[in-house]
């Protein structure tokens, strides 16, 4: 028995063939059994062994050696009689292993001889060249002889490599080029004699065309969501302008259908896939066709575009949401205003779909196969922190999409695609205050080239969709990046002390030891989300790197990681791990991807999943049909799936429309047509909770008289002043001055400053203990309240109604006196304690002076509850009065 072997080892392509004996078929069948890299086929009685076509990927010796292996795993080297190489590659080949060399034209002459001796002309395009031969039979052997050929010059314009690169450019195989040119309604004129000039036509044809759908879709929906932003600045927003607006886009749509034809890019996905993705798609529809019962969801989410079609425009407050980018709730507003909140989710639920053919055209654009992009498509999807997100008013799902239109188009790398890439870029940015990441990673991607001119342009796209909200946040606060960085931005909306205990809270990882992190976001309960089992293989993408494109996988998904660290919830890593998912695609062989697939798409299953993690976890638990289609009615649906709603119910019922009410928990403002503020939404909000803990929870809490005494002198400001730093806060419930034995009360013309947070000075001389003034952060040395007399007073003494001296730091107390001079009046304070004082009804009082003549408490454990426990059937010590009840929750009235 011998095996004679022949290898054709091209510029791009390496082609083996085995033929044997008819002995060996036993052999060479189970060989193509074992690997589906062989097929075997018929020849003349003889068995024939027939590799698929292989690329060398530029590396032509590892190539040849792989498919010798696969060869020898199958038949032992010792069956082989022969080997012979052909091809442009084959010379170093046959070099090192030691073997005979045959010539490509008579390679292919006897090949046509022995399989089509009726050919007579024969046109070969190679990797590398173009060949030409006219075959004649030769007499005395009969079998065919070269009478006539030609090669081609050194432009490669008609080569094999060209056209295999121009098919990779255009996301085409070169197995796919002939059947669809074969559907072409019109040739365009391409140059044929250059590759250079070719390459120029085809670009420039090309620009004639449209981007793929997802991609149009992506463009329209950021310029929409600027206009609705617009309508809302001006107070136009209702459901005519919002129908006038779609018509027009229906219009601009049917105008300019079918300008030109464009790159087609069709996603073909294998039909197992289609089956995990029509299950997988069906439960996420109908839990978005159902009331939105996610906390996010039904307080902000919803809860402003509901606001927003109340009021007809943005409101009068400044809250932590009012200034949040909101760039996907204005397409909440418009779908709100037709459908209320399933409408609203739908349109997360459209971009969640539109994410798995972009994720298919990154996947191509960085030399990924189809079946590398589906594995990612199918961890993502299939993912329950990306299903419910993507089912529901959670914004995370949307920006995913947004930042993979983005990616593409910069991948594109042609200069009309620049501007609308930034563009997608920065609404990122508009969706969620860490997009601004993505505009980063945009910037960094376009400047790594070294072009400054394709920069500006990106930056250019981003600041469009980036400065409504940027203008907006300074208009209202003076912050640009409003509620947050209020040290580097000091405003009177929003406590430092809030937003750093926020912070805090956001990035811990709770009781979760880093170690366990992994498991936790695979599997796991306590980081809020989970992405199933192929998380944990994610390192095994690291394999990528060896490639450019898994290169650039990486770089991203480390960069957009980044926001995790502020926030470990599993949807903040979602842009990461979708990126990620493709580097782990293309280094999977291809039975561990389909595998992978399988996993993924078994063990995410909600059914699944409930049968051993039977704790709550943020991911879809219903099939909620009954409620998508109407037949359970949405009162009753969301009474049963979240308490909230029986809260907002009570609040609607028991308040008139122009109320306001200070809540000390979260409400369901989706649901709810009145004004609420959250105790640590805002400043304001926050000072009334501080007033209410004083008043119950603080009231046994050590009060001091802090005294201040000096010779008298005339002053026109007074300024008391932290002289040291110390680790706690410096507070003043009252201010009271002296002249002698007589007090000097406040006056409308006084006015006061300080740092920080100058603009609560009034509170430490309103009159009202159940009220303060305080840093809200640790004290920092040169701390100071002034406050400024109009005409100048002559002044003995000082009392501050402070809890402060139980830290035991310094006070000084300056006076600028009519000379514009500052003076030491005193360093020595001396703190006396103060006796308890009732001041429950100052602090109501305190609450109708701000406006809010409601008060929502609950009662039990955790959060703001021990208020609710203390005031609850004490309600008329406090001046108010029940209104409603809801459980726990109590809502009451300030009289």
């Amino acid at each position: 028995m011998a095996i004679q072997i022949g290898l054709d080892i091209g510029a791009i392509s390496l082609k083996l063939a085995a033929l044997g004996k008819p002995e060996d078929r036993p052999l060479l069948h189970a060989l193509t059994t074992a690997n589906p890299n062989f097929r075997l086929i018929d020849w003349n009685g003889q068995p024939l062994v027939i590799s698929d076509y292989r690329r060398i990927a530029g590396s032509p010796i590892q190539s040849t050696f792989d498919l010798l292996q696969e060869l020898y795993d199958g038949v032992s080297e010792k069956r082989i009689e022969g080997i012979r190489v052909t091809g442009s590659g084959s010379r170093v080949i046959a070099k090192i292993l030691g073997i005979y060399f045959e010539n490509e034209f008579k390679a292919i002459a006897r090949m046509m001889g022995a399989f089509y001796p009726e050919v007579r002309t024969v046109f070969e395009i190679g990797g590398e060249s173009s060949k030409y031969m006219r075959l004649e039979p030769q007499p005395e052997t009969g079998l065919a002889g070269i009478a006539d050929y030609d090669l081609s010059g050194e432009c490669a314009a008609g080569t094999g490599s060209f056209l295999d690169q121009q098919a990779l450019r255009m996301n085409y195989s070169i197995e796919e080029v002939g059947p669809v040119v074969g559907t072409a309604g019109r040739a365009a004129r391409i140059a044929g004699r250059c590759s250079v000039f070719a390459k120029s036509d085809m670009i420039h044809a090309q620009q004639k065309g449209y981007a793929p759908p997802e991609i149009l879709l992506a463009i329209g929906a950021a310029a929409e969501s600027v206009l609705v932003f617009l309508l809302l600045l001006f107070h136009l927003a209702h459901w005519g302008a919002f129908l006038a607006l779609g018509a027009a886009a229906i219009l601009a749509a049917w105008r300019f259908r079918g300008k030109g034809t464009g790159t087609r890019d069709p996603i073909r996905i294998p039909r197992p896939a289609w089956v995990i993705f029509a299950a997988y798609g069906v439960w996420y529809l109908v839990n978005a066709l159902a009331p939105e019962t996610i906390a996010d969801g039904i307080t902000y989410h919803l809860g402003l575009p509901n606001e927003y079609l109340r009021l007809g425009g943005f409101p009068d407050h400044i809250t932590f949401y009012d200034v949040v980018p909101q760039g996907m709730e204005m397409l909440y507003t418009v779908a709100f205003a037709f459908g209320r909140h399933a409408a609203a989710k739908l349109v997360e639920f459209a971009f969640f779909l539109a994410t798995l053919p972009l994720i298919f055209r990154v996947g191509r654009r960085l030399g990924a196969t189809d079946l590398a992009s589906l594995v990612a498509a199918v961890f993502y999807f299939c993912a329950p922190v990306a299903g419910i997100t993507g089912s529901s008013s959670y914004n995370d799902a949307a920006g995913v999409f947004f930042l993979l239109a983005a990616f593409y188009l910069l991948l594109l790398a042609e200069p009309r695609y620049l501007l609308p890439a930034g563009a997608l870029a920065g609404f990122c940015y508009a969706i969620k205050l860490p997009g601004l990441i993505v505009v980063s990673g945009a910037v960094l991607f376009v400047a790594a080239q070294r072009r400054w001119k394709p920069v500006l342009i990106v930056a250019a796209g981003a600041a469009l969709m980036m400065a409504p909200w940027i203008v907006r946040a300074v208009a209202l606060t003076g912050n640009p990046v409003a509620p947050l960085m209020n040290r580097v931005f000091p405003n009177p909306y929003f406590h430092i002390a809030t937003e750093q205990e926020l912070a805090a809270s956001l990035r811990s990882l709770g009781d979760v030891r880093p170690a366990q992190v992994p498991w936790e976001l695979a599997f796991g309960d306590r980081l809020t989300g989970t992405f199933g089992p192929l998380l944990l293989a994610l390192p095994i993408g690291l394999l990528a790197l060896r490639r450019r494109g898994g290169r650039l996988l990486w770089a991203a998904a480390f960069l957009l990681a980044l926001p995790w660290l502020t926030n470990t919830g599993a949807r903040f890593l979602m842009p990461a791990v979708a990126l990620a998912a493709i580097a782990l695609g293309i280094v999977l062989p291809r039975p561990a991807a389909w595998a992978a697939i399988a996993l993924q798409a078994v063990l995410c299953w909600p059914h699944v999943l409930d049968a051993w993690e039977t704790r709550y976890s943020f991911r879809l638990h219903e099939f909620p049909l009954a409620a998508a289609v109407g037949v359970e009615s949405e009162a009753d649906y969301c009474k049963r799936r979240f308490e909230e709603y029986n809260v907002a119910r009570m609040i609607q019922r028991a308040t008139p429309p122009d109320s306001r009410t200070l809540t000390l928990l979260s409400v369901a403002n989706a649901y709810l047509d009145r004004e609420v503020a959250v105790t640590w939404q805002s400043a304001e909000a926050d000072r009334l909770l501080d007033t209410l803990r004083l008043a119950s929870l603080y009231s046994t809490t050590p009060t001091f008289d802090w005294k201040a005494v000096w010779p008298e002198r005339a002053v026109r400001t007074l300024r008391f002043r932290m002289p040291a730093a110390y680790q706690g806060e410096w507070d003043i419930n009252e201010v009271q001055l002296f002249s002698g034995e007589d007090r000097l009360f406040n006056s409308p013309q006084w006015t006061f400053g300080g740092w920080p947070n100058r603009w609560e000075g009034p509170l430490a001389f309103d009159g009202n203990l159940a009220t303060r003034w305080r840093t809200w952060e640790t004290v920092r040395a040169g701390m100071y309240l002034d406050v400024e007399l109009g005409n100048p007073q002559r002044l003995t003494a000082a009392v501050l109604v402070t809890h402060t001296p139980v830290f035991r730091g310094p006070l000084e107390i300056h006076g600028l006196d009519v000379k514009g001079q500052w003076h030491l009046l005193s360093n020595t304070p001396r703190a006396s304690p103060r006796p308890p004082r009732d001041i429950r009804l100052e602090a109501s009082r305190a609450l109708k002076r701000a406006g809010f003549r409601y008060l929502l408490v609950s009662t039990g454990q955790g959060g703001n509850a021990p208020i609710g426990n203390i005031l609850v059937g004490r309600e008329a010590e406090w001046g108010l009065e029940r209104v409603g009840e809801a459980g726990r929750f109590y809502l009451l009235r300030v009289k």
